[in-house]
């Protein structure tokens, strides 16, 4: 039984990580995608 719920705390802490990860991915590219807009403006 105890195995059991550990089993849950790993699943909801690897699951916790996995979005955030994800989260700070899709900020990351945005951010990216704003600077590379920028640049192309600035070269015209």
């Amino acid at each position: 039984m105890e195995t059991e719920n550990k089993i849950w705390v790993v699943v909801a802490v690897l699951t916790t990580i996995l979005v955030g990860i994800g989260i700070y991915l899709f900020n990351l590219d945005r951010k990216l995608t704003k600077m590379e807009r920028k640049m192309k403006e600035e070269k015209k």
